[in-house]
């Protein structure tokens, strides 16, 4: 089934209910190649969040408060939130790649995770692949996945459907997220809300960051 994405207040409201009413927290990974629009998935379900939780207006400075770019950055996103409010990690990827995939900061974040449980979190997570994720997460953490196939288009698979997806891809070296039906799939805009600028403007600044640190390592290099 397709929809547009007026779908995604209704799954929103569906999951404040259970964050509130069966004292649970929720999950979720949204996951796709490079540029295909996560980042704008993730700050509409900030935005729609930020509607029907706070019943407010978002302001661009919301962005601060609710996304980290850097993992730094989203570690004090997520020791400030507060109980039943959104998080969102833009860079999770950074978390199981390069020099942490194998470092304690995964298991920090697998023992913080099963203690903050608690606390009746909205937590996303945005991932180049569901696949990299650990075991603890993928298969018991994750209660959702968003996977945008494409720009402006999106499949949904709710807890079942996203353990049979991980199930089924176990010992396949090239992950197929269609070996399993998604929920449904709908469409979605590019995200040109308020909090669009300064998003851009924290992006930005790793990218720099990046950059300056190559180039540090690059003149130190003794040929």
């Amino acid at each position: 089934m397709l929809y547009d994405h007026s779908i995604l207040p209704e799954i929103l409201k569906v999951d404040y209910v259970a964050l509130k009413k069966y004292q649970w927290d929720n999950f979720v990974c949204v996951t796709g190649n490079e540029g295909v629009g996560k980042t704008h998935l993730s700050l509409w379900l900030i935005h729609l969040w930020i509607q029907i939780h706070h019943k407010q207006k978002p302001v661009a400075d919301d962005i601060y408060k609710y996304m980290g770019v850097t993992l730094k950055e989203y570690a004090k996103v997520l020791n400030a939130v507060k109980k039943y409010d959104i998080n969102v990690c833009d860079e999770a990827g950074d978390i199981f790649t390069g020099k942490n995939a194998s470092s304690k900061i995964v298991k920090e974040m697998e023992q913080t995770y099963s203690v903050v449980r608690s606390e009746n979190l909205f937590t996303i997570w945005n991932v180049p692949t569901f696949f990299i994720l650990t075991p603890y997460f993928r298969n018991w953490r994750v209660k959702s996945l968003f996977y945008v196939e494409k720009r402006g288009l999106a499949h949904f698979y709710h807890k079942p459907k996203r353990l049979k997806l991980s199930e089924l891809n176990e010992n396949n070296s090239i992950k197929d997220y269609f070996a399993e039906k998604p929920l449904f799939s709908f469409i979605f805009p590019e995200y040109k809300g308020v909090m669009l600028e300064n998003y851009l403007k924290m992006k930005n600044k790793k990218t720099q960051n990046v950059r300056k640190k190559f180039l540090d390592i690059v003149m130190a290099y003794d040929e």
